[in-house]
């Protein structure tokens, strides 16, 4: 069924359309080579590829022109997306244990998504603070502490879009 006849418009009412027959014909027709296709990107940084509208760590085409991904922007410019802040007394009786979670956390989500990057890691004396290149990864180390240890977890979106998740556990 095409589109014209799902939303009940009747093309021989609307003066000047070609009939559904004629704009199929036209469309098949198309010279392939008038599409406007955007070639594949591969980031001169880290080797992610973009193509058909997403990044991937997919082998590289043939075609492919040089660029910068996004997180390697972000990385570069100093400019994270989001930010997990972790503190507290259980934190700091198990702080190794909880910070090889968090960089495992990274690893596997890296592993599907390249832009979804830990950029940097700030150990301080009562809190450490992971930055990360996409919201998605410190919402998913912020659920993976509540799962694994409870304690209070809340995020906050600031004036600029960056995500600050904020984890704490006292004993």
């Amino acid at each position: 069924m095409k589109y014209q006849k799902r939303i009940g418009v009747n093309r021989k009412s609307i003066s000047g359309l070609k009939s559904d027959d004629e704009v199929g014909d036209e469309l098949t027709e198309q010279n392939v080579n008038d599409i406007n296709i955007t070639p594949s990107i591969v980031c001169s940084n880290c080797g992610a590829l973009y193509a058909n509208g997403e990044w991937t760590w997919n082998a590289l085409p043939n075609d492919h022109i040089k660029g910068v991904c996004p997180s390697c922007k972000r990385i570069e410019d100093h400019d994270p997306a989001a930010s997990v802040i972790i503190k507290g007394t259980y934190f700091a009786g198990h702080k190794d244990e909880i910070n090889h979670l968090v960089k495992n956390i990274s690893k596997s989500e890296l592993s599907d998504h390249p832009l979804e990057r830990l950029m940097d890691i700030k150990d301080g004396a009562s809190e450490t603070e992971f930055t990360t290149t996409g919201i998605h990864l410190a919402r998913r180390i912020g659920y993976a502490l509540q799962l694994a240890y409870d304690g209070e977890l809340r995020s906050v979106q600031s004036d600029n879009d960056h995500i600050i998740v904020y984890w704490e556990k006292d004993l």
